[in-house]
């Protein structure tokens, strides 16, 4: 019986130890848009915290950044759309676009497939920036499909979002554009491709 229970603990072990660390992913080998209604997308920072991963190519790992957020923790988890850059004009392959995907904390490194849901715009420094909003596909959750419906059914949901993404940084320092719906968040996306 010991030694049953001894060889399935080995094999769960090297198991473990051969499988793809947690946080460990080649972001270069992924592709998220190859249909735009469910995006690929990879949790770069777990919803609730207050510190920020960031990803480092050569390692393939997500570490933590030395800034602390001096506020509440992420409402969401931060996720990276592998095959996109936030430069368009430069196709930088390590840069790539960020969304807000509202559900459970998730690893560093878990892939999950998100349905866009809006676009926030905000004046940040003079000049205009975004922040992607998505929900898991599999349902977990609110159940949004749509902005429409984050707008009607889920208002409360979308105040709260729009309050920390213009405070996170500090009080008043970003100033509310609007929002937009799915469609432009697709669009968006689709102009920042690496081609």
């Amino acid at each position: 019986m010991l030694n049953r229970v001894g060889i399935g603990l080995f094999f769960v072990l090297l198991t473990m130890a051969c499988s793809n660390l947690p946080g460990r992913v080649d972001l270069a080998s992924l592709d998220c848009c190859s249909n735009l209604d469910t995006l690929l997308v990879v949790v770069e920072t777990p919803a609730g915290k207050t510190v920020f991963n960031q990803y480092d190519p050569e390692s393939k790992r997500f570490e933590e950044s030395r800034k602390e957020l001096d506020f509440l923790g992420s409402p969401g988890n931060w996720c990276l759309l592998p095959g996109t850059t936030k430069d368009a004009a430069r196709q930088e392959a390590f840069a790539p676009l960020s969304m807000l995907v509202l559900g459970d904390a998730l690893a560093p490194g878990t892939q999950l497939r998100v349905k866009p849901l809006a676009t926030l715009l905000v004046e940040r420094n003079g000049r205009s920036t975004y922040f992607l909003v998505g929900v898991p596909i599999d349902g977990r959750g609110i159940q949004a499909r749509s902005f429409r419906e984050l707008s009607i059914e889920y208002d409360p949901v979308r105040r709260m979002l729009e309050n920390w993404l213009l405070n996170y940084r500090g009080l008043a320092k970003d100033r509310l554009i609007g929002w937009k719906e799915e469609g432009f968040s697709k669009d968006l996306i689709k102009r920042h491709m690496v081609e």
